[in-house]
This record gives C-alpha cells, structure tokens and sequence, in this order.
C-alpha cells in the first residue's frame, strides 16, 4: 500500500521510456533493477 498506479497518457519522455514519476520525480531508461532501486528509496 505505498504506491498507487495510475495510467497516464503521457510523461513526454518517449525517447528515455520506459518512465515513471514518484512523487514529483521523473525517472527514465528503466529496467527491473533499476526500478528496484528508485523504489527503495521512497521508504
């Protein structure tokens, strides 16, 4: 329960997708580690 998913239509960074936004904070060139780490910081 300490994130909610919300489709979106857009993050305008199509050329560094995949991309999510935490908060305020965009991230891009993800990958499963990557992601992993960027929510580890959200505790």
């Amino acid at each position: 329960n300490r994130f909610t998913l919300l489709p979106i239509p857009c993050l305008g960074t199509c050329d560094h997708a995949p991309a999510m936004m935490v908060d305020n904070d965009l991230h891009t060139d993800l990958d499963k580690d990557k992601i992993s780490l960027i929510l580890e910081q959200y505790k």
